[in-house]
């Protein structure tokens, strides 16, 4: 009997497509786009791709809005093709005990403005809401 389920495959190193095996490289690949959805608010990984498998034999996710170079090029580490070259989570652990600290405030000064501005057009839309209903 053959069980059928979803795979995540916005989040698939390659080689799984090819070998349906799962290992701690090929989690590092999601990882790494988990942290994309993180630096970029949620957008959705690869979107407007429209061949994924052709896509990432020569392209990778881009640096998202949000995201110091360091962590990106960090990020860009774990999808490498030969997965023998991205880094485990001991190494991901370390890098960002070293690294959020300092990057932290230039990342929390980044995203509470842009999420400030984001809270005044609420409120402004808010406002104008209230003002029409009554």
């Amino acid at each position: 009997m053959k069980t059928e389920f979803a795979l995540p495959i916005l989040w698939m190193a390659p080689e799984c497509f090819h070998t349906q095996k799962f290992t701690e490289s090929t989690d590092i690949w999601s990882f790494g786009v988990c942290l994309f959805e993180i630096f970029s608010l949620c957008d959705k990984p690869y979107a407007g791709v429209s061949d994924l498998s052709k896509f990432l034999k020569t392209n990778r996710l881009e640096e998202p809005q949000y995201c110091n170079k360091k962590i990106y090029e960090f990020m860009y580490r774990c999808w490498e093709t030969d997965a023998m070259f991205r880094p485990n989570f001991k190494m991901c652990s370390d890098f960002f005990k070293k690294h959020l600290k300092d990057l932290c405030n230039q990342g929390y000064t980044s995203l509470d403005d842009k999420l400030t501005s984001i809270l005044e057009k609420r409120c402004d839309t808010e406002c104008w809401i209230r003002r029409e209903r009554e």
